[in-house]
């Protein structure tokens, strides 16, 4: 569980309070030297008490101190397969800058296939290939994601209806009915006009998916099924998510769908 415990982390990281965003950056900036620490000291490093500490272990899913530190050094371990050893300094720089964005990307999908796994994607399976029809949403940036969705995963279910413009997705709402299925797709779940649709469309029973990169948002609130993809990939601006490893984590997640509804094609699962 140690590297969901970062996954975590990461896609819950816009909805932390100030006090649970100040602890996540010391960890994130500084997760060797916090393996090491005892509680009294990592409280004094982030400037907040030691049941703000205690609350924050919980908060990500961590019964304590000691086993937080567990699965910290734990997951720094598992992540340090993505990190190649340090470059001699006579490397070109242009090679080291393409290592390092090797490493944000491959970090980033780690994160999102351990925030996913087998029954969930079986259940989303399921659901879309039982589906009267399946919808596609995406609004802004978000709107391509959507139509890549709306592409790959149908090509797989023979079903899928998506409008590559924010009239013709509010539209859209209008057709959808309880037997069929419908997938949103937003970076952080908080776009105002896609959280509108979202509420119409949860309204007629049709069964809903939501994929961000955000662990809760408001767009969780109309889905029964949520995933979380993307994260934080750069620890020197934890404030900041990464909206370019969002974009490929959310590929990988599609992939991931129609690979399960392809498999549910060949072998019904029981």
């Amino acid at each position: 569980m140690s590297a969901e415990m970062m996954a975590t982390i990461y896609t819950q990281y816009p909805s932390f309070s100030i006090v649970e965003k100040d602890i996540a950056n010391y960890i994130i900036s500084n997760g060797p030297k916090v393996i090491y620490m005892p509680i009294t000291e990592l409280a004094t490093h982030c400037k907040v008490g030691e049941t703000s500490i205690m609350r924050f272990c919980r908060r990500i899913g961590q019964p304590g101190y000691h086993a937080f530190r567990l699965a910290l050094a734990t997951a720094l371990a598992e992540e340090s397969r993505f990190i190649k050893q340090q470059a001699p300094e006579s490397m070109d720089g242009m090679e080291r800058l393409l290592d390092d964005i090797e490493h944000k990307y491959a970090l980033a999908i780690n994160v999102t296939r351990h925030m996913l796994n087998g029954n969930m994607m079986r259940n989303i399976a399921n659901q879309l290939i039982h589906a009267r029809e399946v919808f596609y949403f995406g609004l802004d940036q978000s709107m391509s994601t959507a139509l890549c969705a709306g592409q790959y995963i149908s090509a797989v279910i023979q079903k899928g209806v998506f409008y590559y413009s924010a009239e013709k997705q509010l539209a859209m709402t209008n057709e959808v009915v309880h037997d069929d299925a419908a997938l949103f797709f937003s970076h952080c779940g908080s776009n105002k006009n896609l959280l509108e649709m979202a509420e119409k469309v949860r309204t007629t029973g049709a069964y809903c998916i939501g994929v961000t990169c955000c662990g809760k948002s408001p767009l969780n609130a109309f889905c029964q099924s949520s995933i979380y993809c993307g994260c934080n990939a750069d620890p020197k601006k934890p404030t900041e998510i990464d909206k370019t490893t969002g974009k490929a984590a959310s590929a990988y997640v599609i992939e991931c769908i129609a690979a399960a509804c392809q498999e549910w094609i060949k072998h019904p699962f029981e």
